[in-house]
């Protein structure tokens, strides 16, 4: 399967060029993935925290066009638009990636989870092409309440695909045929 190799190349590349994990809580093996400073440079940014979408939108870029890349625009499409089953109109709603020949989009979560997923799940659902969804989640610790609050909405990452709301939205997403399949974009030690 194309889909695995695709996710495994995300992560090597990942780990290799884009993100340092850096322990934040010993005691609950708690990381963030931070920015390295080379990835910043490559990209010409000098901010990294959450909330620069500068360097989340250039970085996704990066992804996007070293996948395509390695497997080729036949194989793998950046930014494919939306097929809706019930709607007939522009939605301007496209997938990170996508690989025709297994139904598969990939979404890459380069920000705190809050919406996304909810968000990028929905978006399968209505695709009429979409049977699997990869979603892939940063590991993001922030604040001075990581230490005291592990899961107070100080850290975001893999653990809160566990939590009820998210295993709701798993759960419907399967009854309607659609596998959602989150993975650490970043594989932690």
């Amino acid at each position: 399967m194309v889909s695995k190799e695709v996710i495994k190349e995300i992560q090597d590349f990942s780990q290799k060029y884009i993100f340092d994990n850096i322990l934040k809580n010993k005691k609950l093996h708690q990381y963030s993935q931070e920015y390295k400073k080379s990835w910043l440079n490559r990209i010409g940014e000098s901010k990294s925290g959450i909330g620069s979408q500068k360097a989340s939108r250039k970085t996704l870029k990066e992804i996007q066009n070293h996948i395509e890349k390695i497997f080729g625009k036949e194989n793998i499409i950046s930014e494919k638009e939306v097929e809706p089953f019930h709607y007939k109109g522009e939605i301007n709603l496209a997938f990170d990636l996508h690989i025709p020949k297994e139904e598969t989009a990939i979404e890459i979560c380069l920000s705190a989870l809050t919406h996304e997923f909810e968000k990028d799940t929905l978006k399968a659902l209505e695709d009429s092409k979409t049977k699997t969804l990869y979603f892939g989640i940063r590991e993001i610790s922030r604040g001075a309440g990581v230490k005291a609050k592990p899961y107070g909405g100080q850290h975001f990452g893999m653990h809160c695909t566990k939590q009820p709301r998210y295993q709701l939205l798993i759960d419907t997403a399967r009854v309607y045929e659609l596998d959602v399949k989150p993975f650490n974009i970043c594989p932690i030690p």
